[in-house]
């Protein structure tokens, strides 16, 4: 779950020469509706849980290779001043990285009682709109944990997407609710996870 910054910068080198063009998950919903064309070789790069190191580390290697990427935001550390608080949020999509909920406080979705789930989706979704101005679309299940009853109110929340980890490769048939990604350690072989 987490890759040196030399690796990282390795990793984003070798996206840049194999041709692949980061997007975010509003774009990678819009090639899937047809409302958009796909690049040739698509990736979208994740960061989770307001770590302090991607926006230190990770966003200049980033900026530097011409990527982009979106971060799953907890809400209830934007005002922690030792993670990616509330101005380093606002700054990310001033920069145009993508903000989206990673909910209100991390809990184990399915093991919470409906309202709170409820409160979880709903109001980190709403913290983070009123912070950036932007819509917040796509939900990253803390800890992956999901079942039916938390993807269906994601979606009556107001989530058009709902991210796990799972090591499969997106499709035109994939579930939405249940998009797959890759967990990146020093170790991952990019050449083997990536089509």
């Amino acid at each position: 779950m987490t890759v040196s910054p030399d690796v990282f910068a390795k990793h984003m080198q070798w996206l840049k020469d194999k041709n692949y063009t980061t997007i975010n998950l509003d774009q990678l919903v819009a090639i899937r509706e047809g409302r958009m064309l796909s690049p040739e070789k698509p990736v979208v790069i994740t960061f989770d849980d307001n770590n302090l190191n991607a926006y230190e580390t990770g966003v200049p290697i980033m900026e530097q290779f011409g990527v982009t990427a979106t971060f799953y935001q907890i809400t209830n550390h934007l005002t922690n001043k030792n993670a990616i608080d509330a101005e380093r949020t606002k700054d990310l999509a001033a920069r145009g990285f993508s903000i989206q909920s990673h909910t209100l406080s991390h809990p184990v979705l399915t093991n919470v009682p409906m309202d709170r789930l409820t409160n979880e989706l709903r109001e980190s979704k709403r913290m983070l709109e009123e912070l950036t101005g932007k819509p917040v679309l796509h939900i990253a299940y803390p800890g992956t944990a999901h079942n039916q009853k938390v993807r269906d109110a994601a979606k009556a929340a107001g989530y058009v997407t709902g991210s796990i980890m799972d090591p499969i490769t997106f499709t035109e048939k994939s579930d939405l609710f249940k998009l797959p990604r890759i967990m990146m350690t020093d170790e991952t072989n990019l050449a083997k996870v990536l089509p």
